[in-house]
């Protein structure tokens, strides 16, 4: 979708020779650089030609020729070409747009990831006779010296950008960014030039983005797509499925993706649809990515069918004196403290013996509030209460020294915030009490593991009724670049009983890969 139709005629013209300059441009002089088509030309698709480059290049003002277009937002899935696009006008306004002193850059939420798109132009230009014996390029920089005009790549501090004169501005993944500083600041540069060009090309954003510079382009386009509003200088392309669109359907996959079947395969979308349907850690991945849908940056998890698969009787008696991995996650005084101690199997699956522990006192205040029944659960055997109305650390600390009397427990992984008291006397008395963070870094690969392990069939929990409530509390949180973790302040209730299984299975992970523990590679922590 764009908002090509609502264009006047009365004002506007189409220069189609100008049109075609910029595409010849491009499909002569600039080549792919990785992959099967390295070396080749680049060919632009008909999206790609008539949604976005003769639109920008083609369109001008009847009264004055100049160019209709200053601004121009794409809004497209992953994966369907965006970068060498961004790329390839890059160079047609460094080299072939006739501005003399041209002033082109990159920009992005970092500079690295601006880089990725200045990496390709560099290479594009050094694959080209015809640019190169033109052209100068540098670390970060490609140069026209003949008009002298430069193309770079620039960091994302918005400050240092004040003294700018831009002719091109190159905006990549808009919804990382982390405020509107920069965006300003590059589009207020360009007031001194007569044709000047900002395009930016984005998937969407996760988590609250209602006003993020995202989600106010995504919405302005939206908007002069629809005839809502009005402006004569933004080129608004929208590549997205709907909401009600089921995310299955390969005519959904073809609607969102200009690119379906050339740029991105048919194959990659089925195996990406098929991992979304298996992993429920990846549907909002799926939507966001590949279909261009807005998401929250949290999701429900394991179905309860899913998670009861392992309702197998875990033989205690069986286990005794075998290698074992305990997460601990230590509670307030007066919250749930949850010990789970994970036995590998020789199937790459893990039995489970998880205990939790609450105040004795404070147990039926706690049945009312959380509306699960505590008491009948400690009669079970699946709690355990601990004398008094705050949780009795050394309770904990001798049920721990019990245990390790019993089975052969290799580490405790245990929360570093959370450190308390009884971290240091186990730690004084021998116990392998490992320090194990909670950001992303630290639990999105045992998390993950911990999904796959479960659909996989390969936990055996014992139908803990404790496990089976928490497990039905979990809402995940992910970042940009697709980490996961459990989010105790989004869930809807306690969820300590599968997050100490999460840090077991962390460790776990280290000594099954011969990688190092925790305990054996702290990171730095400074207080």
């Amino acid at each position: 979708m764009n908002n090509l139709k609502h264009i006047d005629t009365e004002i506007w013209y189409y220069d189609e020779k100008s049109a075609n300059r910029a595409v010849d441009f491009i499909e002569m002089f600039c080549q792919h650089v990785k992959g099967d088509l390295a070396g080749q030309r680049f060919i632009l698709e008909d999206w790609q030609k008539d949604d976005i480059i003769k639109p920008l290049f083609g369109w001008k003002s009847k009264k004055t020729n100049l160019r209709k277009f200053r601004q121009c937002f794409v809004f497209i899935p992953r994966k369907n070409g965006k970068t060498n696009l961004m790329v390839g006008v890059a160079l047609y306004m460094l080299f072939s747009d006739g501005e003399k002193g041209a002033e082109i850059v990159s920009a992005a939420a970092d500079k690295e990831q601006a880089r990725l798109s200045f990496s390709i132009a560099k290479q594009m230009v050094i694959q080209e006779p015809q640019l190169i014996s033109r052209g100068n390029t540098y670390r970060d920089s490609i140069t026209y010296d003949k008009v002298g005009s430069y193309y770079k790549v620039i960091s994302a501090d918005a400050d240092t950008k004040h003294g700018l004169n831009l002719s091109c501005c190159l905006l990549d993944e808009i919804h990382s960014h982390k405020n509107r500083d920069l965006y300003d600041v590059l589009l207020t540069s360009m007031g001194a030039r007569k044709e000047p060009l900002m395009l930016g090309i984005t998937t969407a954003g996760a988590g609250h983005q209602k006003d993020h510079i995202c989600k106010e382009l995504y919405d302005y386009a939206k908007k002069l797509i629809d005839g809502s509003i009005e402006d004569d200088s933004f080129l608004g392309v929208v590549y997205e499925a709907d909401k009600e669109d089921d995310i299955f359907d390969e005519a959904v996959w073809r609607k969102a993706n200009p690119g379906y079947g050339t740029i991105i395969t048919e194959e990659y979308m089925k195996q990406q649809a098929v991992k979304a349907k298996n992993e429920p850690s990846y549907i909002n991945t799926f939507k966001r990515l590949h279909l261009n849908q807005w998401v929250t940056n949290s999701v429900s998890w394991i179905s309860d069918d899913q998670w009861m698969q392992g309702d197998i009787k875990v033989n205690e008696q069986s286990l005794r004196g075998k290698p074992c991995y305990a997460g601990l996650d230590l509670a307030s005084t007066r919250d749930i403290t949850s010990l789970s101690l994970l036995f590998p199997d020789n199937d790459g699956g893990y039995d489970i013996i998880s205990y939790s522990f609450i105040p004795e006192e404070n147990a039926h205040k706690r049945s009312l509030r959380d509306k699960v029944n505590y008491s009948k659960w400690a009669r079970e055997g699946h709690i355990i209460l601990t004398p008094g109305d705050v949780c009795d650390y050394n309770y904990i600390k001798q049920k721990i020294r019990d245990l390790s009397e019993i089975y052969d427990i290799q580490i405790v992984a245990y929360d570093r915030w959370n450190a308390s008291q009884i971290v240091i006397d186990l730690t004084e008395e021998g116990c392998p009490m490992i320090p194990i963070g909670q950001g992303y870094k630290t639990m999105s690969p045992a998390t993950k593991e911990f999904e796959t392990l479960i659909i996989g069939g390969k936990i055996r929990h014992s139908g803990n009724p404790v496990l089976r409530w928490m497990m039905s509390n979990i809402v995940l949180t992910y970042d940009a670049a697709g980490n996961i973790k459990p989010d105790k302040s989004k869930s809807n209730e306690k969820i300590d009983g599968i997050i100490s299984c999460i840090m077991g299975l962390s460790e776990a992970m280290q000594n099954k890969n011969g990688g190092n523990s925790g305990y054996d590679s702290k990171e730095i922590f400074f207080i």
